[in-house]
């Protein structure tokens, strides 16, 4: 518009004809500048950050590049039409925002790697530079042309400036996405824009026809920076993208290049008897080992940075292996080193918080991490300052005191560190008494054994257990009696690893009887162990260690699967109208596997049995460790056809509303509640009003541990129909259980007499 409004008036005024005006403004020439600086301002108002200053400099540039056209069309005009002239200052300013420009578009998009990829750019410029001065301004004969110094300077001031603003170019391709449209169109302006300059230096040697081929250059290379800013992706051109695009290849090659590149020209120029400019070629090659020398110093930075990084990242994940993350205290695996490097006597206190599972349940485990954390802290304000405390994991920490050899030293310390933690914890205007027990085990005093790390903190876990088990002492020390229980646990072990690999574990099952004519209903399987000695080991030793060692399951698994067997035949050789059904005992830990009832299943299936023969036994403490958990497994069961039998109601976490909350199909009344029966007891017992709680919830009941005629009889009187116990039968091989049709009181049970015996106690934990 500007140029249109000059024209016109310079026709008005009758300076000039209106032809000379079209062909010296060169009209398509400034109004694409002056379309193209409006759209790149038009995207400055609607980019961002750093792409928004891009494009107020590439708006600048254009602006410049306009004024200087119409300067150039202006001394046209007036009959002088130099190819050096003041418009050139205006083109020359253009260089400093565009390299500006490139820079932010590099460094904007990817940061350090984009400066990077700009040197390697200009390195490769560099090298290129005799080639250059050769190529486009000695072999046209611009330089020769011309006319005076600053004539002279301007001529050199573009091809080098062109060929720095090609270095970054390339620099800037080497870390731009192939799919960025914005960058495409303006790596086509700047090499349009480069090829216009070309032309226009060897125009100036005295081809004139270039001219007008360097401003169709020009006016293609202004609608190609256009394009770019009106490309979808024009507005962010230098926000930083998460492309991570890796040419080293190429970088590598055009590295090797720009740095054969003078010594290749010089020899190609000498061959063909051209002199070669030594003032270009020592000046390139400066500022090439300039170039190079930054970039290399800037890959030993980069390398030391990422040796400074690798090293930080290897500290933290040493950190991490061998401290909690929560309290920031050392774990198990630095306590463990900790101890095994150690050279004198030692001290280890294990303490273990108490109720600290009814802070999570309540609370929420938010603020159980608090706790956690408070409760680190008030360790470490209770230790010697030699002292390092330790999280296990859950509530459990273990200070280890160094040089602690004396007992009463220790039990000091253990009593500073338990009355530290019965102060309240506060939340939310709430306080919570928790408590603790310690555990202590002592090691390299003078006469004393020193154990290995992981038997030492064994001895302080034993130790502490003692302590929580203890109502009224919170502080135990390991001493003899727990070695010589920890070792008889040891071996027992170790006994029962090789009991199971020789299926030395057998089932034995005890009669449950009806009380009206003494027919067997049902078996109750219990564990027997004969070691290959042929004694037998009570169920109530190996049942802890099993469980403890994580070999109940497996035990679990192999006296299921005989007593399974032999409910199979038992009920195949009986008949449909004499089978008896098989009650087995369940932990809490085996109810909680969420494979357990597809397990059972599985056993039950592959011996034969009917699903409905079996009732699961368990008791009430298994059915509150997890009422959620546990309520889903009792409905897939009973829907398999499976029956439920609560054992010891009463004893323990007693509440009607587990009766009406889980699918209970028996109750078994305890022995110990059958144990205080009698004749002159009455209906005014713990046995009768369990009784009665059943019968009117319509649940069935069985007696267990029934012993004399007049718990028989007491229980008769009540109603009570099923009873087991010695008084009926003891437990059966099953053998002997397989001939068992009936029980009678103090008599014979089929043939297999009744009474007398040891008991095997039930399967469970």
């Amino acid at each position: 518009m500007l140029a249109t409004t000059l024209a016109q008036v310079l026709v008005s005024t009758g300076w000039v004809r209106h032809g000379d005006v079209v062909d010296s403004l060169d009209l398509p020439l400034t109004l694409t500048g002056a379309a193209t600086a409006a759209v790149c301002w038009w995207t400055y108002r609607r980019a961002a950050g750093t792409s928004r200053t891009v494009w107020a400099l590439l708006s600048l540039v254009i602006a410049l590049d306009t004024v200087a056209n119409m300067w150039w069309a202006g001394l046209d005009l007036s009959g002088s039409s130099p190819y050096v002239s003041p418009a050139d200052g205006l083109y020359l300013l253009t260089y400093p925002p565009l390299f500006a420009a490139v820079f932010l578009m590099a460094r904007g998009r990817t940061g350090q790697r984009g400066v990077r990829a700009l040197i390697d750019g200009l390195i490769l410029a560099m090298g290129l530079g005799l080639l250059a001065w050769e190529a486009v301004l000695v072999a046209p004969g611009s330089l020769s042309s011309a006319q005076g110094f600053l004539h002279h300077l301007v001529l050199i001031s573009y091809p080098l400036l062109d060929l720095f603003l090609v270095g970054g170019l390339v620099g800037l391709l080497l870390t731009a996405s192939r799919r960025g449209a914005a960058i495409r169109w303006f790596a086509a302006y700047a090499a349009l824009f480069v090829a216009a300059d070309y032309l226009y230096v060897v125009a100036a040697s005295g081809r004139d026809f270039l001219v007008e081929w360097s401003n169709v250059s020009y006016v293609v290379s202004y609608a190609c920076l256009g394009l770019a800013a009106l490309a979808k992706d024009g507005p962010v051109v230098a926000d930083p993208t998460d492309e991570h695009i890796t040419r080293d290849g190429i970088s590598i090659a055009l590295l090797v290049g720009a740095m054969v590149a003078p010594a290749l020209t010089a020899s190609i120029s000498g061959a063909l008897g051209v002199d070669v400019s030594a003032q270009i070629l020592v000046g390139t090659t400066v500022v090439l080992a300039v170039l190079v020398g930054v970039r290399v110093a800037e890959a030993l930075r980069d390398e030391r940075e990422a040796l400074r990084v690798s090293d930080d990242a290897q500290r933290e994940l040493d950190f991490l292996a061998r401290h909690d993350p929560l309290t920031g205290l050392p774990n198990r695996y630095e306590l463990l080193d900790r101890l095994a490097r150690r050279s004198g006597p030692v001290g280890l206190l294990f303490v273990d918080l108490d109720r600290f599972k009814q802070v999570n349940d309540t609370a929420g485990h938010a603020f159980g991490d608090d706790v956690l954390v408070e409760a680190a802290q008030r360790l470490r304000d209770q230790m010697r300052p030699e002292d390092v405390a330790h999280r296990l994991g859950g509530d459990e920490f273990v200070v280890v005191a160094a040089d602690l050899v004396d007992e009463a030293d220790a039990e000091a310390l253990a009593g500073r560190l338990v009355a530290a933690l019965n102060e309240p914890f506060r939340s939310a205007g709430v306080e919570w008494y928790l408590g603790a027990s310690v555990g202590i085990a002592l090691a390299g005093a003078p006469g004393a054994d020193s154990p290995d790390p992981e038997h030492l903190l064994r001895r302080a876990d034993m130790a502490m257990f003692e302590a929580k088990r203890d109502p009224v002492q919170t502080v135990r020390r390991f001493d003899a009696a727990m070695q010589r229980e920890l070792e008889h646990r040891h071996g027992m072990e170790v006994a029962i690893r090789h009991g199971l690999e020789f299926d030395e574990f057998q089932p034995a099952f005890q009669p449950i009887v009806a009380v009206a004519d003494g027919t067997v209903v049902g078996f109750e399987v219990l564990a027997r162990w004969y070691t290959d000695g042929g004694s037998a080991v009570p169920a109530g030793e190996f049942i802890p260690v099993a469980e403890q060692a994580g070999l109940l399951a497996e035990l679990d698994d192999s006296v299921r699967r005989q007593a399974f067997e032999f409910l199979a035949r038992r009920n195949r050789d009986a008949g449909p109208d004499h089978t008896v059904y098989l009650t087995f005992n369940v932990s809490a830990t085996e109810l909680a596997a969420p494979d357990f009832v597809t397990r059972l299943q599985d056993v039950a299936v592959h011996a034969g049995v009917d699903l409905a023969w079996l009732v699961v036994e368990l008791t009430e403490g298994a059915l509150v460790r997890a009422p959620e958990v546990v309520a889903g497994r009792l409905a897939e069961m009973r829907a398999l056809g499976m029956r439920i039998a609560l054992d010891d109601f009463g004893t323990g976490f007693s509440s009607l509303s587990h009766l009406l909350r889980f699918p209970v199909d028996i109750l078994k009344i305890d022995q110990s509640f059958v144990a205080e029966l009698g004749p002159s007891t009455g209906r005014n017992t713990v046995a009768a009003a369990t009784f009665q709680i059943a019968d009117t919830l319509g649940i069935g009941v069985v007696a267990e541990g029934v012993e004399t005629p007049e718990q028989a009889a007491a229980l008769a009187d009540m109603g009570v129909g099923l009873v087991q116990g010695f008084l009926y039968s003891v437990p059966l091989t099953a053998p002997e259980a397989g001939l068992v049709d009936r029980c009678v009181p103090g008599g014979a049970a089929s043939g297999v007499a009744a009474g007398g015996g040891q008991p095997a106690a039930d399967l469970d934990d």
